[in-house]
């Protein structure tokens, strides 16, 4: 029994014993928590990326080159691309408030090409999730695509 204790306590203290995405999620009351979920948990797949690249050459053909993951598996997994965490933050919005009626946006970026985030609502602004970091309040898509001089073209993506 002290074993079991003593393993149990350990699992805890070393971060080993972690809760489910329903559970964690459950805790959460804004968009906040979301954002600060990726502060010690996220991190970037350089080899998800090459493997996207490496087999739709930069094209966004959602349906042929992106291997998308659940809002739970970026959760479980704590990593991926820009479309994971768009659909992550998405979902988990989404769940926490609906009246946020988050959604995937696609923007091409003069630095970057395409790029996927989550802009929501709050007070009747549009507010912009680019992995754990928001930036608004925006009137509308077309006002911070305005604001952000290196944003070429940005729409909702409604494909997944």
């Amino acid at each position: 029994m002290k074993k079991l204790i003593i393993i149990l306590f350990c699992l805890t203290l070393f971060g080993c014993a972690t809760a489910s995405y329903n559970e964690t999620v459950s805790h959460w009351a804004s968009y906040k928590d979301v954002s600060s979920w990726y502060d010690t948990h996220f991190h970037y797949s350089m080899s998800k990326w090459y493997a996207v690249v490496g087999k739709c050459g930069g094209k966004p053909d959602v349906k042929k080159c992106l291997f998308l993951q659940t809002a739970e598996e970026t959760f479980k997994s704590s990593g991926g691309v820009c479309t994971d965490s768009a659909v992550f933050n998405r979902d988990t919005l989404n769940r926490i408030n609906p009246s946020y009626e988050a959604k995937v946006v696609i923007m091409v970026r003069a630095d970057m090409g395409y790029h996927f985030v989550c802009g929501f609502k709050m007070d009747g602004n549009l507010y912009i999730m680019d992995y754990g970091e928001v930036s608004g309040p925006f009137s509308s898509l077309n006002d911070y695509k305005e604001r952000n001089t290196k944003i070429i073209e940005a729409h909702f993506y409604d494909k997944f």
